[in-house]
């Protein structure tokens, strides 16, 4: 019973973590449940832990590093959506938020 209690604990502080490090990078809400998703189902059912805490520590340390950043970085969500539209554009692929 301890170690179902330790291990829904486990991951669902593995959510909280990619979520508000999710929302600090400037993802949507939607989709930032939705990554956070990953670690907690793999975390309770202990399926691919590694996979999740991987995943989770990717996104924290990412989300960490931004918090460095000057602040016209601040949204990397809207920077590299703007980005692959230029790269797009480019090609000539048109516009992707159609």
């Amino acid at each position: 019973m301890e170690h179902i209690l330790f291990r829904f604990a486990k991951s669902v502080s593995l959510f909280a973590v990619t979520y508000f490090s999710l929302i600090h990078l400037g993802v949507g809400q939607e989709a930032s449940i939705i990554v956070g998703l990953i670690p907690l189902v793999l975390g309770f059912i202990n399926v691919m832990t590694e996979l999740s805490f991987s995943i989770a520590a990717f996104i924290f340390v990412i989300s960490a590093i931004s918090s460095l950043l000057p602040s016209k970085y601040k949204n990397v969500a809207e920077i590299v959506s703007n980005t692959f539209d230029v790269i797009s554009l480019e090609k000539g692929g048109g516009n992707l938020n159609k």
